[in-house]
């Protein structure tokens, strides 16, 4: 489960894991969102891997075989927010 909730000071902390070394990612620039190549038809899902970007997606590469496409896990916030049709603000806590 890539995406958990750790707790820090009190708080719950949405927190992405990655799949090859179980550590969090806790920089965006570090890490990334990789998947399968797929049909594309209308309505096909992909299954998600957050990986640390460099050793942990070519070691996940060798044992689980290539994930073809991958995108910034910068970016995937943005994405996950324009598909879940949130307002366009910024989060405050």
């Amino acid at each position: 489960m890539p995406i958990m909730i750790q707790f820090h000071d009190d708080l719950s902390c949405p927190t992405v894991i990655c799949d090859w070394c179980q550590q969090p990612i806790t920089d965006a620039r570090l890490g990334g969102y990789f998947f399968p190549q797929t049909d594309r038809d209308e309505g096909t899902t992909a299954p998600l891997t957050f990986l640390h970007k460099g050793s942990c997606n070519r070691r996940y590469e060798r044992t689980h075989g290539r994930l073809d496409l991958w995108g910034e896990l910068r970016d995937f916030p943005m994405f996950l927010s324009r598909n879940l049709n949130l307002p366009d603000k910024k989060t405050t806590v």
